[in-house]
């Protein structure tokens, strides 16, 4: 990350920590994140895929002594993590796009535990387009949540209608086709039939996520129990709340390889 961007970085970081700035650093981070975005889609498809496992600052402080494919992964796996096990409580883009396939990562962490050379080895295994398009994937998600929170945000009256927080054209569009749907709904202008059979596969849609929710929260709570229990913790906390997440993350990543319990070290 150049100058700009860390003082960037570190300015939006800032501004979202304190309530009566926050509204200033949201403004600034969508932007910002659409920014760094395109610096990435630049490098994929300009530089040759072996400068992707290159390690030109090796030993330095920060991130330019990764990788580049090490970065991407790590940054774009955290967000993942965080969008959809933590906030929106459903799959993570990582396994409902098999992704995980088609990257051939030797890990489904964020990869807090590689150094050195084990960053380099990672970075030469992995498929570099593979990996940028999880990276799109994971960021359309995000951006799809985004809307949907703005949406409801303004017809709650926290935001004023014509502020667009976050890419204009696509909030137009989203906010448009979502309020005539639902004025033709409370207008009863719609086709009962239609709608009757819309709704059967909007149930059906519910039910399949509710018990795959049921599952996964089953799931997500014995990994949790079983990652504190290891790391020697009796609760999550700020202080380690990261290191137990790689934990849920390395325990997810051996459950899904077949490695017995017993052998895991």
């Amino acid at each position: 990350m150049n100058q700009d961007w860390a003082q960037k970085n570190k300015e939006i970081h800032s501004l979202l920590g304190k309530k009566t700035t926050y509204k200033e650093g949201i403004e600034k981070l969508i932007p910002f994140r659409e920014e760094l975005f395109e610096q990435i889609s630049n490098i994929v498809n300009g530089y040759p895929k072996e400068a992707f496992s290159k390690m030109p600052f090796k030993g330095a402080n920060g991130y330019h002594s990764k990788t580049m494919a090490y970065s991407i992964w790590h940054i774009f796996r955290i967000e993942d993590i965080v969008v959809h096990e933590l906030i929106h409580k459903n799959q993570q883009i990582l396994f409902s796009g098999s992704y995980e396939q088609s990257i051939h990562a030797p890990i489904i962490t964020t990869g807090n535990e590689l150094e050195g050379e084990r960053i380099a080895a990672f970075s030469k295994e992995v498929d570099v387009d593979a990996l940028y398009l999880y990276a799109k994937a994971v960021m359309e998600s995000s951006n799809e949540i985004l809307l949907g929170l703005s949406y409801i945000a303004k017809t709650n009256g926290f935001i004023d209608p014509d502020e667009f927080l976050y890419n204009e054209d696509k909030q137009f569009i989203f906010e448009g086709i979502l309020y005539s749907g639902l004025t033709l709904y409370n207008n009863g202008g719609a086709s009962k039939s239609k709608v009757a059979e819309s709704r059967k596969r909007f149930i059906r849609e519910i039910e399949l996520k509710k018990q795959e929710k049921i599952g996964r929260t089953q799931a997500l709570n014995t990994i949790r129990v079983q990652a504190l229990h290891e790391l020697g913790y009796t609760d999550i906390n700020k202080e380690n709340a990261t290191e137990v997440f790689e934990k849920i993350a390395e325990i997810e990543s051996r459950k899904m390889c077949g490695i017995p319990e017993d052998k895991k070290k």
